[in-house]
């Protein structure tokens, strides 16, 4: 390929991953943030993934890069894509930066890129982290004996989000070498001084969810917590919302409202189009995108994610982005935001999410707000696009035969 000739070659990376709309949650909104980064720096990237019914609604969120997105058929777990191969071959990419694993794409790639004898840079996002190993884990084993664990050893450089992530990388036997570069965000203007919703009397303060409708988020866990932190605090529940707010990852949203209806009463739960009031405890907010889920942010006192398992999540950051503060877990692998105080600690229980929700609301509201500035000023400092799309820029020309090794690239 002419990049081994000249580094200074404008780079043609092809992003590769399964779901380009919604339905591939943090995953497709990370890509599409570092693509715009990489063309923004003078890159060439490509996308290519797969196509969905959400796909005719998203395609414009990737205006001004060149996506494609592919008719797959089959079992959606494993999204067989019959024109994968030759639209890869097509391209004819400097390397393909393949983003998750155990589906079909991860065969396509580790065949074209071992035929054609182009780079690979793999980023699992968190898909090599226990609990998500020990999640379906017959299909993954069936799967990593039949081609992911190939596809694995062969990349030229895997990427993790973090050092956390990077150890279960070499615990699952993987020996290449390692880029560690976070995810990033994009920071919205400066927050208000308080929450537009702190006008409301009857629910002068919020408690936000936003992601996916996943078991691995902690949601019937938070839904307990909630309730439990009511019966506990009855009076200063009176002031707080639970909003979850998110789209429905395999049919578990029917379940949470009725786990919520039972612990607190049909009145006091809102169902996704409709109007929370001053008798609601929980509100179902229902999937929401650009600036509905911007103003869902700004309309919020803080961000909850109990999650079991997470690579980096971009909904943290996002939060701390419009000044929240966060109630997380440790499997968010965020330690940064623990120690600048920024965030509280929580494990995926009822009795830890109630403690937690008793921690947050018996602090001032200045507190509270001071925690959500020293998250802004983390995501400013350590967690821009620039700067990730910058250090992914340099481990892409290094694989490329371009130059020392970066910094963030680690081999043992």
């Amino acid at each position: 390929m002419s990049i081994h000739a000249n580094v200074n070659q404008t780079l043609h990376p092809l992003q590769l991953l399964y779901w380009l709309s919604r339905s591939g949650g943090g995953i497709s909104q990370a890509v599409r943030a570092l693509s715009q980064s990489l063309e923004d720096s003078g890159a060439r990237p490509s996308i290519v993934g797969l196509d969905d019914p959400f796909w005719s609604d998203d395609a414009r969120q990737w205006q001004g890069l060149e996506t494609k997105a592919l008719p797959w058929s089959g079992p959606r777990a494993f999204g067989w894509c019959p024109k994968l191969p030759g639209t890869l071959a097509e391209a004819k990419p400097d390397l393909i930066h393949t983003h998750g694993l155990w589906m079909y794409y991860s065969l396509a790639a580790d065949r074209y890129c071992e035929r054609a004898k182009c780079p690979s840079i793999i980023s699992p996002h968190g898909m090599l982290e226990p609990w998500a190993l020990a999640n379906s884990s017959w299909k993954k084993k069936l799967a990593g004996m039949a081609y992911e664990q190939h596809h694995l050893r062969n990349a030229s450089c895997l990427h993790a989000l973090n050092v956390q992530e990077m150890e279960s990388i070499r615990a699952f036997g993987l020996k290449n070498p390692v880029a560690i570069i976070p995810n990033g965000v994009s920071l919205p203007d400066a927050p208000a001084a308080q929450p537009v919703n702190a006008k409301n009397k009857s629910h002068p303060h919020k408690l936000l969810f936003l992601g996916r409708i996943h078991p691995k988020k902690g949601l019937k866990e938070l839904i307990d917590g909630w309730h439990l932190w009511r019966q506990q605090q009855p009076l200063a529940a009176e002031d707080w919302l639970l909003e979850i707010v998110g789209w429905d990852d395999g049919g578990h949203l029917d379940a949470l409202i009725l786990q919520a209806q039972e612990h607190f009463g049909s009145e006091h739960v809102t169902l996704p189009g409709q109007q929370p009031n001053a008798a609601t405890h929980v509100a179902f907010g229902g999937a929401k995108f650009g600036e509905e889920k911007e103003a869902t942010f700004r309309g919020a006192s803080a961000f909850i994610l109990p999650s079991y398992s997470e690579g980096l999540p971009m909904a943290v950051l996002e939060a701390w982005s419009h000044g929240l503060p966060v109630l997380m877990t440790d499997a968010c692998h965020l330690q940064q935001g623990f120690d600048v105080n920024a965030a509280i600690s929580l494990n995926p229980t009822a009795t830890s999410i109630a403690h937690a929700t008793e921690h947050l609301t018996s602090i001032p509201d200045q507190e509270r707000h001071a925690m959500g500035a020293r998250g802004r000023q983390l995501v400013l400092e350590s967690y821009s696009w620039d700067r990730v799309a910058k250090s992914m820029q340099s481990v892409y020309r290094w694989t490329l035969g371009g130059g020392q090794r970066p910094d963030c690239v680690v081999l043992d």
